[in-house]
């Protein structure tokens, strides 16, 4: 058990949050040559985790993109028990600078979307307006945001992101001036994290 910073953050409830799932990126798909403007492509799509490398997810696709201005995405998988197997509409625009861009149309809001998701407890691949979903910082509180300043600052000078640990020294080559200046935002964020924490983690009288 660690000291505050060291572990978890207290939350309260907030908004799914696109980090948290999984992501459809087309202009990525189209660079990596997994779907091919004016070609038909069948696979797989693989979803690993970041550090063991092991299979977490996997989809089966098949990618029409014939005609120069529309095309689809069909995927077909399974989760939580059910077999899946729909299509997605793709569109284009064409940027002033030249050339012609893909997206995808979220099957729910009918929007251009150039990421699709399908957060945890969610079955489909929609885009963000269509599932509700915030980003992480959109659910951090002032405090938090405040701590997590204070721990990057900590982290940039070589020590940890603990704010119970003493503070980092200054690290060899940096000036007094630049050091001080650090130390002196870190205290000052940090104590305003804290206080706006302790703010409303206070009960009501």
């Amino acid at each position: 058990m660690g000291g505050w910073g060291s572990g978890s953050w207290i939350r309260w409830p907030t908004k799914p949050v696109v980090e948290d799932g999984l992501t459809l990126d087309l202009c990525r798909l189209i660079r990596e040559g997994l779907v091919v403007p004016g070609s038909s492509v069948a696979g797989s799509l693989v979803w690993r985790h970041s550090t063991t490398g092991g299979e977490t997810f996997s989809v089966g696709y098949h990618a029409s993109l014939l005609s120069p201005g529309s095309g689809w995405l069909r995927l077909y998988y399974t989760a939580a028990g059910m077999s899946l197997d729909y299509r997605i509409e793709l569109t284009v625009t064409r940027p002033y600078f030249g050339g012609t861009r893909w997206w995808f149309v979220c099957p729910v809001e009918g929007v251009r979307a150039a990421k699709l998701y399908s957060p945890p407890r969610s079955c489909l691949f929609l885009s963000r307006k269509g599932l509700r979903l915030a980003y992480r910082s959109q659910n951090q509180g002032t405090w938090e945001r405040q701590l997590r300043v204070a721990q990057a600052i900590r982290v940039k000078l070589g020590g940890t992101p603990n704010l119970a640990d003493p503070f980092p020294d200054k690290p060899k080559g940096m000036h007094w001036k630049t050091y001080f200046r650090l130390r002196k935002k870190a205290g000052w964020v940090a104590d305003r994290g804290m206080f706006l924490m302790a703010r409303r983690l206070k009960a009501p009288a």
